[in-house]
């Protein structure tokens, strides 16, 4: 599953790049909702790559994909309790397609977009707030053995940026908020301290829920400048 995971992004990134009319990269950071919302939560540094097909001269499609790593997971459920703060940390592949309209203002410029997103959290594990969601009362349970098998996630992204074009190099600040979930299964076993353990079954309705902004500071190349 990694490999062909890995694969999949690889090989879109490349076909895309090979009718790209720009490619960019720069430096991200990731803001979990719980942080800004609970105050639980680290912020991720954030790697990835990107191309861009034109449409015109306002409109382009970004296709590519990001990896940052996350204690900002939260879970929902059919039978879960509410828990405002990180349940689940981990890591996250995240390719995306997405539809930008940058608009020119003499040497500046202002960017929007909005796309879909895959999410592969190839790490998750319980924080030590997981067992929360299986709480019925006031008895803290511990957690015993898990076992939690991720499915290939999904979800959309959308935001803004303010950037400057000098010839074909374009240096931009923007903001993105996104929205991925991913269904989990499996099995997990916790108990009050000093009792037995009961095993808990993950059904379909389960799924760790990934939201928040990424800062970036980005730089762009347009081949159709030159």
């Amino acid at each position: 599953m990694k490999k062909g995971v890995v694969a999949l992004v690889v090989g879109i990134f490349l076909l895309a790049s090979l009718g790209a009319q720009a490619v960019g990269g720069g430096i991200s950071f990731f803001m979990p909702e719980t942080l800004y919302k609970y105050g639980r939560g680290t912020i991720g540094f954030e790697q990835g790559l990107s191309t861009s097909l034109g449409i015109g001269s306002l409109l382009s499609i970004p296709i590519g994909f990001a990896y940052h790593s996350s204690d900002g997971y939260t879970v929902e459920g059919t039978g879960l309790q509410t828990v405002n703060a990180p349940t689940l940390y981990g890591d996250l592949i995240m390719p995306y397609v997405q539809l930008k309209m940058k608009v020119p203002i003499g040497p500046l410029y202002l960017e929007a977009w909005g796309g879909g997103a895959l999410g592969w959290a190839f790490s998750l594990n319980p924080t030590g707030d997981f067992t929360k969601l299986l709480q019925t009362d006031s008895d803290p349970l511990a957690l015993g053995t898990t076992d939690i098998r991720k499915k290939l996630g999904y979800g959309w992204m959308a935001g803004g940026a303010i950037g400057v074009q000098i010839d074909a190099v374009g240096v931009d600040l923007g903001v993105s908020y996104r929205d991925i979930k991913i269904p989990l299964e499996g099995t997990v076993q916790a108990g009050a301290i000093g009792s037995g353990l009961t095993t808990y079954t993950l059904d379909d309705s389960v799924k760790a829920i990934l939201r928040g902004l990424s800062f970036r500071i980005g730089g762009s190349f347009s081949f159709g400048d030159l």
